[in-house]
């Protein structure tokens, strides 16, 4: 299969289907020449991230009703001719044309015109109000923008709205046992860092083997950050509540050196499987234990007060990875976030029940929201004056190579 008749198929997957473009792409097609696969994954996720301005440069051209993979493909083009220099506008009109052929042969002659007077025209300056010039350079919905803008100033949301078109190095931690100078020493892709301790970042590819010692874990720096606020140690029994896939699980197993309990949840059992196969690919069979249960009633299968940690890494809006996963720009409406916020309310009261006297705990998200947040934590801390906020730190992503992150350390009594 070609890269970019790969491209449609997953765009309208993702776009037309609802799919989640993360799981499709997981694993390289093996019909697939490396640079046919490099040039898919670009266009798939550059025309993602930028979908509301590349509609905004084509949608004048059009006369009559397209559908939506039709739309996709246009969308496509116009990405390449944009911004890819080094592929002729030529080829990638002729080659649209020949999908759509393959697609709707009625409709081939449409979507040639409307590529021809976009090449002939160019690009469109933008217009409208400073936020929906923002949203559509940035295509980040204006409604997203707005709150952004409204809770965290116009220079921050202004770069948050820029962030979700970049691209971040993916982070590692460096497992107990290994030196991350070491490593950095026989692989030099890699380098520190900024936040989290023990860290590694790298562009590209990293070479097979060194996964193969299970010296390194894929996390992103702002959720390393997360765990060592937790402040496990050997001997501790810890509840992780929303645990799947378990990068965290075993981020916490490591810091109990073999003495202890972590007890994993998960409400899917299929990803609670994503969690076993860590625990055994890591060797932590010992002290973790998963389960699927829903954590918001964790009383029924737990005692209360038993946990001298708990971790509520909790269900959320997800607008601090949208760099990582850009339909989720298109996907979260502002319901969504109301949602959220009373799930994470409920889970809030059951962590509390499962806490210690004297115990610690930490609640997250991936999300950059005030009321998923700061307001959310506030709202517990009323009704739970026992609890004390001891510390709570935004990790925006624009700042240190990382994903937008929120948390909250709490301790009861």
């Amino acid at each position: 299969m070609e890269a970019r008749e790969y491209a449609w198929m997953i765009l309208n997957k993702t776009v037309t289907d609802d799919a989640f473009t993360g799981n499709l792409l997981r694993k390289k097609r093996d019909d697939m020449k490396e640079d046919d696969w490099n040039l898919a994954v670009r266009i798939i996720y550059g025309t993602l991230s930028n979908r509301l301005y590349l509609r905004y440069q084509w949608e004048e051209f059009k006369r009559g009703k397209l559908s939506s993979k039709l739309m996709n493909l246009i969308d496509m083009s116009v990405y390449q001719l944009v911004f890819l220099d080094r592929i002729p506008d030529y080829a990638v009109i002729d080659e649209a044309v020949n999908l759509a052929k393959s697609e709707q042969p009625s409709m081939a002659p449409v979507v040639n015109g409307i590529l021809r007077s976009f090449a002939r025209r160019g690009k469109k300056e933008l217009s409208g109000s400073s936020r929906e010039v923002l949203s559509l350079r940035t295509s980040v919905p204006s409604w997203l923008a707005g709150l952004w803008i409204s809770q965290y100033g116009e220079e921050t949301a202004v770069k948050l709205c820029e962030d979700t078109l970049t691209v971040k190095p993916t982070a590692f931690r460096v497992r107990k046992g290994f030196d991350p100078e070491e490593i950095q020493k026989t692989n030099p892709g890699f380098r520190k860092g900024k936040i989290a301790e023990n860290s590694l970042v790298a562009e590209g590819k990293i070479p097979g083997e060194v996964f193969g010692r299970n010296s390194l874990a894929v996390q992103d720096q702002s959720s390393q950050c997360v765990v060592k606020e937790l402040d496990v140690r050997p001997g501790m029994k810890v509840l992780d509540m929303c645990a799947a896939p378990g990068t965290k699980t075993i981020q916490i197993a490591e810091y109990l050196e073999g003495s202890g309990e972590v007890h994993a949840y998960d409400v899917y059992p299929a990803r609670v499987r994503l969690i076993k196969e860590s625990v055994k690919k890591y060797g932590f069979g010992n002290v973790v234990k998963a389960k699927a249960y829903d954590a918001r009633v964790l009383h029924e299968c737990e005692e209360k007060e038993s946990f001298d940690r708990v971790l509520l890494d909790a269900p959320c809006s997800g607008l601090g990875v949208l760099k990582d996963k850009p339909d989720m720009k298109y996907r979260v409406q502002g319901k969504d976030l109301d949602d959220c916020a009373f799930l994470q309310k409920e889970l809030l009261k059951e962590a509390y029940e499962m806490l210690k006297e004297g115990g610690i705990l930490v609640y997250s998200t991936c999300t950059l929201n005030k009321k998923e947040n700061e307001r959310q934590v506030a709202a517990f801390l009323k009704d739970h004056p026992d609890m004390q906020l001891l510390n709570e730190r935004t990790y925006f992503p624009f700042e240190d190579e990382n994903d937008g992150f929120y948390h909250a350390v709490l301790k009861k009594g």
